[in-house]
């Protein structure tokens, strides 16, 4: 690949980087929000149980091995993964990213998705000046949004 075209898409990845990191940290901040108010309404159900039945030891022990249970599930199935993909994303994450990113903004489209692409696709069989060229013009669309 030129030395014209490998700074300019070291630039833009490091920008798609940065956004995917951003949207994925926001997904664990929604995620925990939620999970501090399923928490909060689970035990505010618990006290009112309790204070209506007075409940027995055992069954108060099952509600907080509930409760850390509950916590764990979703740490696994919620948190890592999105913690996972912020800081290590797979290619089709940055591709997920771009494609949002074209969604949100009318001027980028696919641009940068195909950039990303072509970028990356080392069998198209066109000359080198050619594939070039055309990241060249895909990063113009793009480059002043």
């Amino acid at each position: 690949m030129s030395n014209t075209i490998d700074p300019i898409y070291h630039e833009t990845h490091e920008k798609v980087l940065a956004v995917n990191r951003k949207f994925r940290l926001i997904h664990v901040g929604a995620a925990l929000l939620q999970f501090v108010f399923l928490a909060i309404c689970v035990f505010l159900g618990f006290l009112f149980i309790e204070v209506l039945f007075d409940l027995i030891p055992p069954l108060r022990l099952l509600f907080w091995a509930l409760l850390a249970g509950g916590l764990g599930y979703f740490l696994i199935k919620e948190i890592v993964p999105n913690l996972r993909r912020a800081f290590s994303p797979a290619e089709q994450d940055l591709y997920q990213i771009s494609r949002l990113i074209g969604d949100e903004t009318p001027q980028v489209q696919d641009a940068l998705v195909n950039f990303l692409q072509i970028y990356r696709d080392e069998g198209i069989a066109t000359h080198a000046a050619f594939k070039n060229l055309s990241l060249k013009q895909l990063y113009n669309t793009f480059c002043d949004v």
